[in-house]
């Protein structure tokens, strides 16, 4: 017998997974930081290995057939790209290997043990980005030259993509809060959301801030037993956290509300505007191709930009055409949310996809794997759910 078909490896391909996903190394190259081949990429090659050794089968649903789809039609977007390496590259380079690795990640998920281990995983993946902009801080703090350099990172992430990679490990956090019987295991999980909060407001970015605004008030709103718990812990631990915030960085939180009534949000209104007059001059329908907003911002005002604004990045990359996929992958992932709230009772599945909603508006996450990961998390949920009624979709006590 195979040694790879002898034992269950759900758990390591699990593992490989996540490691795929969560973790910030796709930036960093197997010998320096400028080898093109990554970390990231050995760890997916590795993956596929498993697979081809073992099941070599791969999950076949409704939102793997809109990513098919779409991946697709960014494969002919190269025919009309301003730059047609570039999204010829992307998309074998980085979209068929997400795709790719969803699929599989999706075959493994059949119980809702199997899904309770995706989620722990990643919050465990979440708590060492924590733990590392926690050791950061002092060296950060200690070599800032001006105030915005005072803003934490690990593993060279920028800190508002660090700030979602972490929102969603407080996401997970709570939801053990208040599912979890066991009260040790409770208090394992608030402490985990307490870390995450405080790395999110470690980097400085106000879009974290916001994305902690709407998770914390939609887990109180759906809890409000957890209140009277929950509010002494608060008023005793924000000092303290506070405490550590650099100064530069809780000013520049609070100055989101201006930031936000001013349209500026860091100059991207001024890109925002730049790229609308330039698209203007482009096919509207098609767009300028997979990945290529920066070739447009280039070609017309000499200079490479990024949308910062995942919405504005699938209308001009893709046009009309584009936004229109990216509107029925979020619709379908309401539905899964919608269906999983009715049969739960409990809203806070909504924290799944709020987050990635928010960040979409000030990040450009087109050539990041989030979307891909929730998506498959939250369609195997409403699928399990849907098709076993004893199943409980949340993070419960160990199984029987």
């Amino acid at each position: 017998m195979n040694i790879l078909r002898k034992y269950d490896l759900t758990l390591l391909k699990v593992a490989v997974c996540l490691v795929f996903f969560v973790t910030p190394l796709e930036s960093i190259g197997i010998s320096d930081e400028s080898s093109p081949f990554s970390i990231v990429k050995l760890v997916a090659l590795f993956l596929f290995m498993i697979w081809g050794f073992t099941s070599r089968k791969c999950e076949k649903n409704q939102i793997i057939r809109i990513f098919l789809l779409l991946g697709g039609y960014w494969l002919f977007s190269s025919l009309w790209a301003l730059n047609p390496s570039v999204s010829f590259s992307r998309v074998l380079n980085f979209y068929i290997p997400s795709l790719f690795t969803i699929m599989i990640v999706g075959y493994e998920i059949k119980r809702d043990s199997d899904l309770r281990n995706v989620l722990l995983s990643y919050l465990f993946g979440c708590i060492v980005l924590a733990i590392n902009c926690h050791i950061s801080r002092a060296e950060i703090l200690a070599n800032a030259k001006f105030s915005d350099m005072e803003r934490v990172t690990t593993f060279g992430q920028d800190q508002n993509e660090l700030s979602f990679l972490l929102i969603m490990g407080l996401v997970i956090a709570l939801h053990g809060v208040q599912t979890y019987i066991d009260k040790r295991v409770r208090l394992i999980f608030l402490l985990s959301a307490i870390l995450f909060v405080y790395a999110i407001l470690l980097t400085g970015s106000r879009t974290g801030a916001i994305m902690i605004f709407s998770v914390v008030v939609l887990f109180i709103w759906n809890n409000k037993k957890y209140t009277t718990f929950l509010l002494p812990i608060f008023i005793l631990g924000f000092p303290i956290v506070i405490a550590q915030i650099p100064e530069s960085s809780i000013e520049r939180i609070l100055e989101t509300k201006e930031s936000l009534s001013t349209g500026d949000v860091s100059s991207r209104g001024d890109i925002w505007n730049k790229a609308f007059r330039a698209f203007t001059h482009e096919n509207q329908l098609l767009g300028v191709g997979y990945l290529n907003f920066p070739e447009m911002m280039k070609h017309y005002y000499g200079s490479v930009k990024a949308s910062h604004n995942t919405y504005i990045s699938y209308l001009i990359n893709g046009g009309v055409i584009g936004l229109f996929f990216l509107l029925v992958i979020l619709l379908k992932l309401y539905k899964y949310c919608s269906f999983l709230v009715k049969k739960t009772k409990n809203s806070y599945w909504f924290a799944y996809i709020f987050p990635l909603m928010i960040a979409m508006l000030t990040l450009e996450t087109q050539h990041r794997r989030w979307m891909f990961l929730i998506a498959i998390v939250l369609y195997k949920a409403y699928f399990i759910l849907k098709h076993d009624t004893t199943f409980e979709p949340t993070l419960t006590k160990d199984e029987k």
